[in-house]
């Protein structure tokens, strides 16, 4: 038996995706992104020109506000630091998005890195997915805002956490350490039961 996900803000397909599936009645369910987009933009949050350039791209400017997450044009910012944000996206526009942020703050104090191959991406929901998670971490997960995300601890691996606003959790994760985090992962749901969806 499964039930739906509540309600969800505008958020970008790839999570409109994950959260289509359907959610496991008891345990916790598993979705692995092998293919996340992922972008890092650093500039400085009171130039004018910088917050307007992002802008004309993305359709919204960087959150200024501690680790909240925004959306726009099938997009997703994160706050990472002051100076930092992660872009979430679809990995076959990531390329192309990277070269339009580029030519758009080339006259700023900016960076733009797409480091899309360098993660994977691993959907958390069920019912159990908070109980899972504080088997892990030391990080308070259920104490999130919706729209929110952290860098934190899981199983003694450094993640991003993303509460996208839905019922589930997504968890990103150096590829060098994907295979070692999901076992990890596996084994703490094993009590509660796990279901693998399907990409």
């Amino acid at each position: 038996m499964t039930e739906s996900k509540h309600a969800r803000p505008y958020m970008p397909a790839s999570f409109i995706a994950a959260a289509d599936r359907p959610v496991p009645a008891r345990g916790i369910g598993l979705a692995t992104d092998t293919a996340p987009g992922v972008i890092t933009l650093k500039g400085q949050p009171d130039d004018a020109a910088f917050l307007s350039a992002v802008s004309g791209v993305m359709g919204l400017e960087p959150p200024r506000a501690p680790r909240t997450l925004a959306y726009g044009r099938q997009r997703a910012l994160l706050w990472v630091a002051p100076d930092e944000w992660w872009i979430l996206t679809h990995r076959n526009e990531a390329h192309e998005l990277t070269a339009q942020l580029q030519v758009a703050t080339a006259a700023c104090f900016a960076q733009v890195i797409d480091q899309s191959s360098a993660y994977t991406g691993y959907w958390l929901d069920g019912h159990e997915r908070m109980t899972v998670m504080r088997h892990l971490t030391d990080f308070n997960v259920e104490a999130m805002p919706t729209q929110s995300g952290a860098g934190i601890m899981l199983a003694r691996t450094r993640v991003m956490m993303v509460h996208p606003g839905i019922a589930c959790l997504l968890v990103l994760v150096g590829r060098s350490n994907a295979q070692w985090l999901r076992r990890q992962i596996a084994q703490a749901a094993g009590p509660y039961g796990l279901f693998e969806h399907q990409s």
